[in-house]
Protein backbone atom coordinates (compact mmCIF):
# COMPACT_ATOMS: atom_id res chain seq x y z
CA UNK A 1 0.00 0.00 0.00
CA UNK A 2 2.55 2.26 0.96
CA UNK A 3 4.40 1.35 -2.49
CA UNK A 4 1.29 1.91 -4.35
CA UNK A 5 1.30 5.66 -2.70
CA UNK A 6 4.74 6.63 -3.48
CA UNK A 7 4.38 5.32 -7.16
CA UNK A 8 0.64 7.58 -7.61
CA UNK A 9 2.34 10.55 -5.82
CA UNK A 10 5.57 10.11 -8.08
CA UNK A 11 3.24 10.01 -11.05
CA UNK A 12 1.24 13.57 -9.62
CA UNK A 13 4.43 15.33 -9.36
CA UNK A 14 5.84 14.63 -12.71
CA UNK A 15 2.67 15.05 -14.52
CA UNK A 16 2.50 19.15 -12.54
CA UNK A 17 6.28 19.22 -13.53
CA UNK A 18 5.20 18.44 -17.61
CA UNK A 19 2.22 20.68 -17.34
CA UNK A 20 4.56 23.63 -16.23
CA UNK A 21 7.32 22.80 -19.25
CA UNK A 22 6.17 25.79 -21.38
CA UNK A 23 5.01 28.22 -19.03
CA UNK A 24 6.32 31.85 -18.53
CA UNK A 25 6.61 33.91 -15.28
CA UNK A 26 6.85 37.53 -15.76
CA UNK A 27 8.51 39.16 -12.36
CA UNK A 28 8.27 42.78 -12.51
CA UNK A 29 8.86 45.87 -10.16
CA UNK A 30 8.30 49.21 -9.80
CA UNK A 31 10.16 51.89 -8.48
CA UNK A 32 8.10 52.81 -5.59
CA UNK A 33 4.84 51.75 -3.79
CA UNK A 34 2.82 54.66 -4.45
CA UNK A 35 1.87 52.13 -7.47
CA UNK A 36 0.43 49.48 -4.95
CA UNK A 37 -3.67 48.89 -6.16
CA UNK A 38 -2.78 50.38 -9.75
CA UNK A 39 -3.29 47.82 -12.59
CA UNK A 40 -0.71 45.92 -14.86
CA UNK A 41 -1.86 45.37 -18.65
CA UNK A 42 -0.46 42.34 -20.68
CA UNK A 43 -1.02 43.23 -23.99
CA UNK A 44 -0.47 40.99 -27.25
CA UNK A 45 1.42 43.46 -29.37
CA UNK A 46 -0.34 42.24 -32.77
CA UNK A 47 -3.82 41.21 -32.66
CA UNK A 48 -5.10 42.28 -28.95
CA UNK A 49 -8.66 41.82 -27.75
CA UNK A 50 -10.74 41.83 -24.71
CA UNK A 51 -10.07 37.95 -24.72
CA UNK A 52 -6.01 37.99 -25.13
CA UNK A 53 -5.32 40.73 -22.50
CA UNK A 54 -4.36 39.83 -19.42
CA UNK A 55 -3.86 42.04 -15.99
CA UNK A 56 -3.09 41.66 -12.14
CA UNK A 57 -2.55 44.30 -9.33
CA UNK A 58 0.68 45.91 -8.11
CA UNK A 59 1.20 44.75 -4.35
CA UNK A 60 4.24 46.17 -2.59
CA UNK A 61 5.92 47.47 -5.59
CA UNK A 62 5.56 43.87 -7.47
CA UNK A 63 4.18 42.50 -10.06
CA UNK A 64 3.62 38.74 -11.88
CA UNK A 65 1.99 37.31 -15.11
CA UNK A 66 2.28 33.53 -15.85
CA UNK A 67 0.95 31.66 -18.98
CA UNK A 68 1.58 29.50 -21.92
CA UNK A 69 1.32 31.46 -24.88
CA UNK A 70 4.66 32.72 -26.69
CA UNK A 71 4.34 36.15 -28.59
CA UNK A 72 5.30 39.42 -28.02
CA UNK A 73 3.15 41.74 -25.70
CA UNK A 74 2.98 45.08 -24.13
CA UNK A 75 3.66 45.29 -20.58
CA UNK A 76 1.65 48.95 -19.38
CA UNK A 77 -0.22 50.57 -17.33
CA UNK A 78 -3.19 53.45 -17.18
CA UNK A 79 -2.63 56.04 -19.85
CA UNK A 80 -2.04 58.46 -17.31
CA UNK A 81 0.85 56.13 -15.54
CA UNK A 82 2.21 56.13 -19.12
CA UNK A 83 3.82 59.48 -18.56
CA UNK A 84 6.31 58.15 -16.03
CA UNK A 85 6.69 54.80 -16.25
CA UNK A 86 7.37 53.19 -19.79
CA UNK A 87 5.82 50.76 -21.58
CA UNK A 88 7.59 47.57 -22.50
CA UNK A 89 8.24 44.87 -25.08
CA UNK A 90 8.42 41.47 -24.01
CA UNK A 91 8.49 37.81 -25.21
CA UNK A 92 6.17 35.40 -23.28
CA UNK A 93 8.36 32.62 -23.99
CA UNK A 94 9.07 29.48 -21.61
CA UNK A 95 11.17 30.37 -18.48
CA UNK A 96 11.27 33.14 -15.76
CA UNK A 97 11.49 36.94 -17.56
CA UNK A 98 12.49 40.23 -14.97
CA UNK A 99 10.73 43.34 -15.54
CA UNK A 100 11.30 46.50 -14.28
CA UNK A 101 8.69 49.64 -15.00
CA UNK A 102 10.34 52.46 -15.18
CA UNK A 103 11.56 56.10 -16.71
CA UNK A 104 13.31 53.60 -18.59
CA UNK A 105 11.86 50.31 -18.56
CA UNK A 106 14.27 46.50 -19.17
CA UNK A 107 13.57 43.28 -19.36
CA UNK A 108 16.02 40.65 -19.15
CA UNK A 109 16.06 36.19 -18.43
CA UNK A 110 15.31 34.57 -21.61
CA UNK A 111 17.17 34.21 -24.12
CA UNK A 112 14.62 36.24 -26.28
CA UNK A 113 14.13 39.31 -23.65
CA UNK A 114 17.95 39.42 -23.20
CA UNK A 115 17.84 40.01 -27.64
CA UNK A 116 14.70 42.44 -27.18
CA UNK A 117 16.82 45.17 -24.38
CA UNK A 118 19.92 45.08 -26.98
CA UNK A 119 17.44 45.63 -30.18
CA UNK A 120 15.34 48.57 -27.61
CA UNK A 121 18.19 49.93 -26.46
CA UNK A 122 20.40 50.29 -29.84
CA UNK A 123 17.09 51.53 -31.21
CA UNK A 124 16.82 54.43 -27.88
CA UNK A 125 20.58 55.52 -28.35
CA UNK A 126 20.35 55.70 -32.70
CA UNK A 127 17.25 58.18 -31.29
CA UNK A 128 18.96 59.67 -29.19
CA UNK A 129 22.02 60.69 -31.46
CA UNK A 130 19.48 61.33 -34.52
CA UNK A 131 17.54 64.34 -31.90
CA UNK A 132 20.92 65.71 -31.14
CA UNK A 133 21.98 65.91 -34.64
CA UNK A 134 18.86 67.59 -35.30
CA UNK A 135 19.31 70.09 -32.28
CA UNK A 136 22.72 70.91 -33.84
CA UNK A 137 21.37 71.97 -37.25
CA UNK A 138 18.22 73.84 -35.74
CA UNK A 139 20.79 75.57 -33.73
CA UNK A 140 22.96 76.21 -36.83
CA UNK A 141 26.05 74.55 -35.83
CA UNK A 142 28.89 74.08 -38.45
CA UNK A 143 32.22 72.56 -38.73
CA UNK A 144 33.41 70.27 -36.53
CA UNK A 145 30.45 70.41 -33.53
CA UNK A 146 27.46 69.36 -36.63
CA UNK A 147 30.41 66.98 -38.03
CA UNK A 148 30.89 65.09 -34.84
CA UNK A 149 26.96 65.25 -34.13
CA UNK A 150 26.52 64.00 -37.93
CA UNK A 151 28.93 61.01 -37.32
CA UNK A 152 28.20 60.08 -33.68
CA UNK A 153 23.76 59.29 -35.51
CA UNK A 154 25.33 57.86 -37.94
CA UNK A 155 27.09 55.10 -36.33
CA UNK A 156 24.15 55.17 -33.87
CA UNK A 157 22.01 54.04 -36.29
CA UNK A 158 24.61 51.74 -38.03
CA UNK A 159 25.19 49.59 -34.83
CA UNK A 160 21.20 49.15 -34.32
CA UNK A 161 20.36 48.51 -38.08
CA UNK A 162 23.63 45.72 -37.39
CA UNK A 163 21.67 44.58 -34.24
CA UNK A 164 18.34 44.25 -35.74
CA UNK A 165 19.73 42.04 -38.79
CA UNK A 166 21.92 40.37 -36.37
CA UNK A 167 18.67 39.44 -34.31
CA UNK A 168 16.59 38.53 -37.75
CA UNK A 169 19.15 36.32 -38.53
CA UNK A 170 20.02 34.40 -35.71
CA UNK A 171 16.81 32.68 -35.83
CA UNK A 172 14.08 33.13 -38.64
CA UNK A 173 11.64 31.43 -36.96
CA UNK A 174 11.77 32.63 -33.12
CA UNK A 175 9.03 35.12 -32.36
CA UNK A 176 11.95 38.23 -32.04
CA UNK A 177 13.11 37.67 -35.41
CA UNK A 178 9.62 37.66 -37.01
CA UNK A 179 8.37 40.66 -34.87
CA UNK A 180 11.38 43.11 -35.80
CA UNK A 181 11.66 42.29 -39.36
CA UNK A 182 7.82 42.89 -39.47
CA UNK A 183 8.41 45.89 -37.36
CA UNK A 184 11.15 47.11 -39.60
CA UNK A 185 10.36 45.87 -42.97
CA UNK A 186 14.42 44.05 -42.78
CA UNK A 187 14.53 40.70 -43.85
Amino acid sequence: MKKAFLFFALILIISCANNNTNKFIINGTVPSNKYDGEKVYLVPAINDNPSNVDSTIISNGKFTFEGDTERVSIIRLRPILRLKLQELLVITEKGIITVKLDTNSIGSGTPQNKLMQQWKDAIMNSNLYFAKMQKAKTKGKKGTDLENAINKANSAKEYADSITLRIIHSDKKSTISKFISSMTGKK
